[in-house]
C-alpha cells in the first residue's frame, strides 16, 4: 500500500518553499525534480539528496517543473530488477494538450488480466524511458527525449500542428508503444 504525502507551501515574494509531511518519522522520502526550460538542452534533473543530507545548488530560472516526491521503498531484499522480463509488452501512451506549443506524455503498461505483471512493476524505480515525437508528414525526423519517470511535457512545438509519438523503456530488447497522434491547439 503506497503512502500518502502532504505538502506544506509557504510562497513569499520571490520564494516558494515546500515542505512534505511524513506519515511517520521513519519514512524516508524519494524523488527528484525536473525543470523544463526554453529549449530541450535546457532540462534540469535533480534528484533529492539522501540520508538527511541537505543539498544547494544555483540554476537557470525554468517556466515549468515537475517536482515528484514520494515515500522512499523499504528493502526487503526481494529479487533484483537487473534481469530481462518475458514477453516484452508495448507501454501504453496517454497524451493531453498543456498550451498551444506543449503537450504532457504520460505512459505505463496495458493491463492485461491473464498476465503476472508483479515483476515489472516492482522495478518502476530502476527504470527509465525514451520518449520519441515528430511533426507527422513524409522525411520527418524524430526527436528523442530520455525520461526518468513515467511522465513528461514535450514543449516548443508548433501550434495546430499534428504530430506522432511514441515510448519505450530503455530495457534490452523493448518495442516502441503504438505511434500515438495528436494535434496542438491554435493558439
Amino acid at each position: 500500500k503506497r503512502q500518502s504525502l502532504k505538502v506544506q507551501i509557504n510562497a513569499t515574494d520571490d520564494t516558494v518553499c515546500m515542505r512534505y509531511l511524513r506519515p511517520s518519522q521513519n519514512t524516508k522520502l524519494e524523488g527528484f525534480v525536473l525543470g523544463y526550460g526554453s529549449s530541450f538542452f535546457s532540462n534540469q534533473y535533480i534528484p533529492l539528496p539522501s540520508e538527511g543530507k541537505n543539498y544547494v545548488t544555483e540554476l537557470d530560472a525554468e517556466p515549468r517543473y515537475l517536482v515528484s516526491v514520494r515515500p522512499a521503498r523499504v528493502s526487503n531484499n526481494k529479487k533484483s530488477c537487473s534481469g530481462r522480463t518475458k514477453n516484452q509488452k508495448p507501454l501504453q501512451l496517454v497524451v493531453g494538450t498543456l498550451t498551444p506549443t506543449s503537450v504532457f506524455l504520460s505512459w505505463g503498461i496495458l493491463v492485461n488480466p491473464q498476465h503476472d505483471w508483479t515483476a515489472t512493476s516492482n522495478c518502476d524505480s530502476d527504470r527509465f524511458y525514451t520518449v520519441r515525437y515528430r511533426e507527422k508528414g513524409k522525411d520527418k525526423k524524430w526527436v528523442f527525449q530520455l525520461c526518468p519517470v513515467t511522465e513528461t511535457v514535450v514543449d516548443n512545438l508548433k501550434p495546430n500542428t499534428l504530430y506522432e509519438f511514441g515510448v519505450k523503456d530503455n530495457l534490452e530488447d523493448s518495442i516502441w508503444s503504438k505511434t500515438f497522434n495528436h494535434k496542438t491547439i491554435l493558439s
